[in-house]
């Protein structure tokens, strides 16, 4: 018996995604956030949406060993770059997360496809020998503040 799944809208046979990162996703920064909202909106879609820290002990024998459909490699990982074409040959389709220069061009040209979090990083990308075919701009968003309610004064 197969599991159930929802259809993605990105794509049909996609099932299950490994994002690969370094570090706490739960820590504030802006690429967190932006990781954060990414992997809710996989798993909202019905996909399986794991979390490789590639800073963990066995990391890279997880990343080896993965069964997922998609890895995504947050550019604080590139220290997966050199595992990604094997990972390719096994027909595992790669996204490189680009949220920063540093570490992205190296991750980008071992990728399927990139998501840039700016114009800006995608130009320095397509200018690194990433082709612009790859690269899809994906600007972050604005998380509200609560709205408080207000006691009226007496």
């Amino acid at each position: 018996m197969s599991a159930q799944w929802k259809r993605s809208r990105s794509s049909s046979t996609t099932r299950s995604v490994l994002f690969v990162t370094a570090g706490d996703l739960r820590r504030a920064t802006g690429g967190n956030v932006y990781a954060r909202h990414m992997l809710a909106a996989l798993r909202r879609a019905g996909l399986g949406a794991s979390v490789l820290d590639i800073e963990r002990r066995r990391s890279i024998e997880l990343l080896r060993g993965t069964t997922a459909d998609l890895v995504i490699v947050d550019t604080i990982a590139a220290a997966a770059a050199p595992e990604l074409e094997r990972l390719r040959a096994r027909g595992v389709r790669i996204c490189t997360l680009a949220l920063m220069t540093r570490g992205a061009a190296p991750l980008a040209r071992r990728s399927d496809r990139v998501i840039s979090v700016s114009r800006a990083l995608a130009r320095d990308l397509a200018a690194q020998g990433v082709p612009r075919s790859r690269i899809a701009v994906v600007r972050p968003g604005t998380d509200l503040a609560p709205r408080r309610h207000l006691e009226k004064p007496p």
